[in-house]
């Protein structure tokens, strides 16, 4: 299942995230760790320039939803509190209410065809 997250950058954060990140390579036992205790796929992220500044989309595919923020935020993986430190260091908060406005699980399940 997907998740995704929007929040409002400072100026400057997303230059802070991008270094963080570029460190992941050489914390892979950490990173497959926590994505194993939070049962996450795949994670996605972009950067949208609003007029108000920076949004960072977060896109993580992950086994349960509900289980996975639950363990993110209960996680003592030191990467995970470095995380969750440095987003909301540079955290503005969120852009907007968001709606979901379209599901496709909603009228189909995922199609077998596609590898799991």
């Amino acid at each position: 299942m997907l998740n995704v997250t929007f929040v409002r950058i400072e100026e400057g954060g997303i230059e802070r995230l991008q270094q963080w990140l570029a460190k992941l390579p050489e914390r892979k036992s950490e990173l497959k760790e926590s994505y194993i205790e939070q049962g996450t796929r795949q994670e996605l992220f972009y950067v949208l320039q609003g007029r108000r500044g920076p949004v960072l989309a977060m896109i993580t595919e992950l086994k349960d939803v509900e289980k996975g923020c639950v363990s993110f935020l209960k996680s003592e993986n030191l990467l995970d509190i470095e995380f969750k430190e440095l987003i909301q260091e540079i955290s503005l908060g969120s852009p907007a209410n968001i709606e979901t406005i379209y599901d496709s699980l909603d009228c189909i399940k995922p199609l077998s065809f596609l590898p799991s």
